[in-house]
């Protein structure tokens, strides 16, 4: 199924609304018998092992979780239960391959727009099969394909301005527009262009970006390779607002 594409500039869009916070969306309930005793807060922890621990931390101080990045699970077979497809901020979506695959859940979420960053040879056929078996006729959305590896050593730094730029435009262009983003888990690449796209819009660091993601998706696990870059992203973000500042200064 061929899907309609779009291209962007490489030089991402700057908003300045609340710069520097951000309030994760509220998702609906899970388990709803599970009693609320405590407020847990997720960090994560640099780790050597090409990922960082997501450790979770009760209200009083005490760690009661930690676990360590593992990879996508690539495997071609649709898992017997999918994973979430989480609202990570306004109007933008996080999911996996087989859910952003599927008609279904364009319509559910009514998503206009989406990012594929993972090489198109690696969605498995089956997925790829979802499109055809939606008893309504969806019109596909726009899409974007970046084919980027899960790799530490895969070169993120050179796609996040047209993934961010994706995003951006999408979502000011008409707000009805609902942009959803995926690789194949929806925890290593794809949170990575995320948290890419809260620093440049919402002035975050790459740590609190992350921090805002695992708050709604507990698997997002960018490998340290995507860790280190999304650092550089934020120092970059600094040094183009700082130049933006001298500019307006000057023509002031």
């Amino acid at each position: 199924m061929s899907y309609p594409t779009t291209t962007y500039p490489s030089s991402p869009t700057h908003t300045t609304d609340n710069p520097g916070s951000y309030h994760a969306p509220e998702q609906a309930p899970l388990g709803e018998n599970k009693p609320n005793t405590s407020r847990v807060v997720r960090r994560p922890i640099e780790r050597s092992n090409g990922g960082y621990f997501i450790r979770d931390m009760t209200k009083g101080g005490g760690f009661v979780m930690s676990s360590g990045y593992t990879g996508a699970n690539t495997s071609e077979q649709e898992p017997a239960v999918r994973g979430p497809v989480s609202q990570v901020a306004p109007r933008v979506y996080l999911t996996d391959v087989w859910n952003a695959s599927d008609p279904a859940v364009w319509e559910d979420k009514e998503i206009t727009h989406i990012l594929t960053v993972m090489r198109p040879d690696d969605i498995p056929p089956k997925a790829q099969n979802l499109a055809n078996t939606h008893p309504n006729q969806i019109t596909p959305p726009t899409r974007l394909v970046i084919p980027l590896a899960d790799s530490p050593s895969a070169d993120l730094l050179s796609v996040l301005p047209s993934a961010v730029t994706f995003i951006s435009s999408a979502l000011s262009q008409d707000p009805s527009n609902n942009v959803l983003v995926h690789c194949f888990a929806g925890k290593s690449r794809s949170a990575s262009c995320v948290a890419a796209y809260l620093i440049e819009t919402h002035g975050l660091d790459e740590i609190r970006s992350l921090e805002a993601l695992t708050q709604v998706r507990a698997e997002v696990q960018p490998n340290k390779g995507f860790q280190r870059q999304l650092q550089q992203w934020y120092h970059d973000h600094l040094t183009r607002q700082a130049a933006e500042s001298l500019v307006n200064d000057f023509l002031v």
